[in-house]
């Protein structure tokens, strides 16, 4: 089984590279044998793991971002940008853990293949 690691930069609503990165983790959890998906969140994306978003009109990334985690996938956002914009770990949707820059070189090097959204 290989590892994907897909890092994303971009806010969740002001482009679409949000969407884009959870809709192909969501293709690839569909096959659950083939690999194992892990989501690094920085910068602005770490907004998207928010706990009780409002959204507009649809489609709601945090709700993508739920269903990615019941199938399976391990997300984490960075500390210092959530610590930048005032988002708490109890904010955050259930089953998303702080991450660390140390943690995310693990990742990196753990991985298979590496995805920048």
């Amino acid at each position: 089984m290989q590892t994907i690691l897909l890092t994303v930069n971009a806010s969740p609503y002001g482009s679409e590279r949000m969407l884009s990165a959870l809709r192909l983790t969501l293709a690839l959890l569909n096959h659950p044998d083939a690999a194992r998906v892990r989501l690094f969140l920085l910068s602005d994306a770490v907004s998207t793991a928010m706990n009780q978003q409002l959204v507009a009109t649809p489609p709601n990334l945090g709700e993508m971002l739920s269903e990615a985690i019941a199938l399976g996938a391990q997300v984490h956002v960075c500390r210092s940008c959530a610590d930048a914009r005032g988002l708490l770990a109890e904010r955050l949707l259930p089953g998303v853990q702080i991450g660390t820059m140390p943690e995310l070189a693990e990742w990196t090097l753990a991985a298979d293949k590496v995805l920048s959204f």
